[in-house]
């Protein structure tokens, strides 16, 4: 199968004007998800961008990865059954940045069985690169602060216990850009502080 060239979902515009498309995969079309991983990692290869902005939001012993990258963003369910996304999230070259990375590293080990092999918490780098006290806070907060244009904070109406986990076909457009605008963000922040 070959990959895709671009991926199909909604276009979102971000507030610095960066724009991307955002796909749904679901774990019952694994001919889509592997087509999907492939052009991601085929795309960072060819642009030489191997940083991914990461996004992980928790169900009982399922997780929603909002994973993006130049070519878009791509929100999967892994309960730890997919190798594809296993291979993805082990790659040592790619530098998959977010936050509170800790937790969520040891969490899809233990809870998932996936190995993320080169986390970034941006955060933590964010605190030491500029010598400010941004351990522990959101993705959005830490995107006003780091990359100096106003993200707004994640509205309560599209809380995390709102957004459906176990089946990401059916999260409506504000969630889908919800939680793809944290995985950008994470994206724009590890680029910054990383140096890329």
């Amino acid at each position: 199968m070959g990959s895709v060239k671009q991926l199909m979902g909604d276009e979102f515009v971000m507030v610095d004007r960066g724009s991307f498309p955002s796909e749904v995969l679901s774990c019952r079309d694994e001919g889509r998800m592997r087509s999907c991983v492939l052009s991601i990692l085929v795309h960072m290869i060819l642009h030489d961008d191997m940083v991914a902005g990461l996004d992980i939001t928790w169900d009982t012993c399922c997780a929603l990865l909002a994973i993006f990258s130049l070519i878009g963003c791509v929100l999967i369910t892994s309960d730890g059954r997919l190798e594809c996304i296993k291979k993805l999230l082990s790659n040592k070259d790619i530098t998959f940045v977010g936050v509170h990375m800790k937790e969520n590293v040891k969490k899809m080990r233990t809870e998932s069985y996936v190995e993320i092999s080169n986390a970034v918490d941006v955060g933590e780098l964010a605190a030491d690169v500029l010598h400010q006290p941004l351990r522990g806070i959101g993705v959005r907060r830490l995107a006003t602060e780091v990359l100096k244009v106003p993200f707004k904070p994640r509205p309560l109406f599209l809380s995390w216990g709102n957004l459906n986990v176990r089946e990401p076909e059916n999260l409506t457009k504000n969630q889908i850009e919800y939680v793809a605008t944290d995985a950008y963000a994470a994206y724009k922040i590890g680029k910054k502080l990383l140096g890329f």
